[in-house]
């Protein structure tokens, strides 16, 4: 039976409301990579397109397109990153064939570069060069400046304001579980910058690794170089073909990509993958309320979450997600399942529209 036939087994789940109370007990979010679009991060679609054209297209697809200030450093972007593709063929691998990497992964039909990656038939160099590239556009987008933007999908402040402004000792007391699957820290930044700029914590990273939180699926990328030490020439066009990049910690920063997703089946025996599956196993069926941002119900990664499908089963939970950026016949698919929506879901719902029906501001603390 299919992961969506088991969700329509599941009774209706009730609605949130104003009396539930604001800080709920084993809460988990699940983040893919349509919560980080929100801040202007490539989508896994447009990380496959950005490696198959050699950079940004001039004319970037509606979705990313609705915010223009995530456009103003396009040229900027496409001389980084052929800069990074040109250190990676003379000081990593001379002997890769690049053009062959591209023409292979676009005629594979493969959605996104994990897809690709996770492949039992990649070679190491093709593993090696397309973490490689993963990390080289991540390490671009992941910087202080970003934090900064208006944007007008702005879903992580509104939670932090809604969960910790007036409470933050219960917010440490019921510490939500985040099951991350981006390759950027950028939701784990943006609360620490908030711990401690608004409540005066210090050291709240080190706070925050002690409870340990958050869970990147396919590893999280340490100690972008960028951006923060180079922020006076990012306004000049074609500013990064002179500018001294850390390739290094680039390349280093990749080999914190893992690929899970190849690795679930029963008869792995990788302790690091088996722990990892055990620890988000744990976390889903902990959880009272789970709330689904941004993700895109890619079967392999639902197997991830959800390999005990009785869980899905367990009427005690309740599950929510938003619909924006899935293709309409995933939305429509899912839509047809009274276990995973209730009366007021909102199709193409963006994660802040989600947050603001579930989790509805109060008149006082």
């Amino acid at each position: 039976m299919t992961l969506l036939c088991r969700l329509s087994l599941r009774k209706k789940p009730r609605t949130f409301n104003r009396n539930d109370g604001v800080f709920m007990k084993n809460d988990v979010f699940i983040l893919g990579a349509g919560s980080s679009a929100s801040y202007g991060f490539p989508t896994g679609e447009q990380l496959k397109k950005i490696i198959i054209n050699d950079g940004i297209e001039i004319h970037p697809d509606v979705y990313r397109h609705e915010d223009p200030k995530f456009y103003e450093d396009d040229d900027n972007f496409n001389s980084y990153y052929n800069s990074c593709i040109e250190y990676f063929t003379k000081k990593i691998n001379p002997n890769f064939d690049k053009e062959k990497f591209k023409k292979d992964f676009r005629t594979a039909g493969s959605f996104t570069i994990d897809t690709y990656l996770s492949s039992p038939h990649r070679s190491d160099e093709e593993k090696e060069f397309g973490k490689y590239i993963v990390s080289s556009i991540i390490s671009y987008y992941e910087d202080l400046d970003r934090m900064e933007m208006d944007h007008t999908d702005n879903w992580i402040d509104y939670y932090f304001n809604r969960k910790i402004s007036f409470q933050t000792k219960d917010f440490f007391e019921n510490l939500p579980k985040v099951i991350s699957f981006n390759y950027d820290s950028f939701f784990e930044n943006k609360l620490i910058h908030h711990l401690e700029k608004e409540h005066g914590i210090k050291d709240a990273k080190s706070v925050l690794n002690t409870r340990d939180f958050i869970t990147h699926v396919y590893g999280k990328l340490n100690n972008q170089p960028y951006r923060q030490s180079n922020k006076q020439i990012l306004t000049q066009p074609g500013a990064y073909v002179q500018q001294e990049i850390d390739f290094k910690t680039i390349y280093d920063n990749s080999k914190q990509v893992g690929f899970i997703r190849g690795n679930i089946d029963s008869n792995n025996n990788n302790p690091f993958y088996l722990a990892k599956l055990s620890r988000i196993h744990e976390i889903i069926k902990e959880a009272d309320n789970i709330f689904i941002l941004g993700y895109g119900f890619d079967m392999y990664n639902n197997k991830i979450l959800f390999q005990d499908q009785r869980l899905l089963e367990d009427t005690t939970k309740r599950i929510m997600y938003t619909s924006y950026g899935l293709e309409n016949t995933l939305i429509e698919d899912l839509n047809r399942f009274d276990a995973i929506k209730n009366t007021n879901q909102v199709k193409n719902e963006k994660c802040l529209e989600f947050l603001r029906r579930t989790m509805p501001h109060q008149l006082f603390p």
